[in-house]
């Protein structure tokens, strides 16, 4: 590494120890983060005798199962990580993901055998007893529920603050072996969980450079590219969120090429498929990558690509209702949106409780110009879930543009009270 290129990299690394924690992350991402950050520090990246040690492709069944899971495809996932948890019976955060995916497919019996059993491991775990305690409730178990938030709650501000001190910990030991490819692979892992992009987008490049094959990396660092594009952005600095999506955009397209090059001959995977949420997840995020970056043409290749193998995707014809308004084609934006409406109209049917859905059925109704609908679809959401003020936002301006000027003051004043409770919490807990 170069003189230059190591002083940015300390600059970094001392930036991220001097970062207030943020007690309140919570996510799967930060959760595989913590474990192998943790095993990283204490075992020198897996290698301590006598505690059980994560192979390589557990971590990748891990993270597979990860992708399904954040994909919403719960069955699927949840039969990957049953098979898993068999493969790898020591394993706590497969048992987590599993306890998540059987939850998100319906299967609460399931979810609480597996939450169970990462409790019984880790009971310090806040996070798995607040998930427990959400299945218990699904089969009307009141006092088991009761019972595990009490746990969770006075286990909570101890397992972030472990996680703080372990990630200093790693900052500072990537920061003495800066080409040491596990310790900046969990770094990176780590960084992504607490939203410091820099340091992650640094720690994957490092790995890249001593292991320019290593995929994961590759993803981390589109990843994190993506995410600091989207920091920029919402701060306005349209010039570095433009060269953020730029680069993630370059990314995803390395992995793309590399996917269509193992399916040389044969048919790309369809949905049902092993590797479609895979291949669905990297068109996605190439395609979102590619709007960001200003690159309409690329944008619009990776979602045609999408809706080739899977025409029936009621999401993609919504993003690229999305794309043509952007692209001043209004004719095909609205096409495209009517498809999306009538396909997500059908999936409502089998799946009427889906919050995600019913938001993507909301603005679907509104490119296809059905205001009514997407207002019905917006309050079905919000008794569902209360907490999504984007989507109260919308709905208060639906309420304005129909007229009904009372409706729409009281969602505004809703959400500002919200809002402005969750600013008092947050500033609460800077310590």
């Amino acid at each position: 590494m170069n003189k230059s290129r190591k002083n940015v990299r300390v600059q970094k690394l001392t930036s991220a120890k001097s970062k207030r924690t943020n007690l309140k992350e919570c996510s799967l991402v930060k959760r595989i983060a913590i474990a192998l950050l943790l095993c990283a520090i204490v075992s020198n990246c897996y290698g301590a005798e006598g505690t059980y040690q994560p192979s390589p492709q557990a971590i990748e069944i891990l993270q597979q199962g990860e992708r399904l899971h954040n994909n919403m495809q719960f069955p699927e996932a949840q039969a990957l990580l049953e098979k898993a948890a068999r493969d790898y019976p020591e394993d706590v955060e497969i048992r987590y993901l599993l306890g998540l995916s059987a939850f998100g497919a319906g299967d609460y019996i399931t979810s609480v055998k597996a939450l169970e059993w990462a409790v019984l491991k880790r009971p310090e775990d806040a996070e798995a007893r607040l998930r427990l305690a959400m299945a218990y409730r699904k089969l009307a178990e009141t006092n088991r529920a009761a019972n595990n938030i009490k746990l969770a709650e006075t286990q909570e501000e101890l397992a972030d603050t472990t996680y703080a001190k372990a990630y200093e910990m790693l900052v500072e030991e990537a920061e003495a072996s800066p080409e040491d490819v596990k310790l900046n692979s969990a770094l990176g892992k780590a960084a992504m969980g607490r939203k410091e992009y820099e340091v992650a987008i640094m720690a994957f490049s490092q790995v890249l450079e001593q292991s320019p094959g290593d995929n994961a990396a590759r993803t981390g660092l589109a990843g994190a590219y993506y995410r600091q594009g989207l920091e920029y952005n919402n701060q306005g600095r349209k010039e570095l969120a433009q060269d953020n999506f730029s680069r993630a955009q370059s990314e995803f397209a390395v992995l793309c090429d590399e996917f269509e090059s193992s399916y040389e001959g044969k048919k790309l995977p369809q949905p049902g498929a092993r590797d479609y949420a895979t291949f669905s997840l990297l068109y996605l995020n190439l395609a979102k990558s590619a709007v960001g970056a200003g690159d309409y043409k690329a944008a619009l290749q990776a979602y045609e690509a999408l809706l080739e193998v899977n025409p029936d995707d009621g999401g993609t014809w919504l993003q690229l209702g999305d794309l043509y308004s952007r692209m001043n084609e209004p004719k095909k934006a609205e096409e495209a949106y009517h498809t999306s409406y009538r396909l997500l109209s059908a999936a409502k049917e089998s799946d009427p409780q889906n919050v995600d859905l019913l938001y993507s059925l909301a603005q679907a109704a509104l490119g296809a110009d059905k205001t009514p609908e997407a207002i019905q679809y917006y309050e079905e959401m919000l008794k569902l879930d209360p907490s999504r003020h984007a989507a109260q936002m919308a709905l208060a301006e639906l309420y304005r543009r129909e007229g009904q000027n009372d409706r729409a003051d009281a969602e505004y004043a809703e959400v500002y009270d919200k809002l402005q409770q969750k600013y008092l919490d947050d500033s609460s807990n800077l310590g």
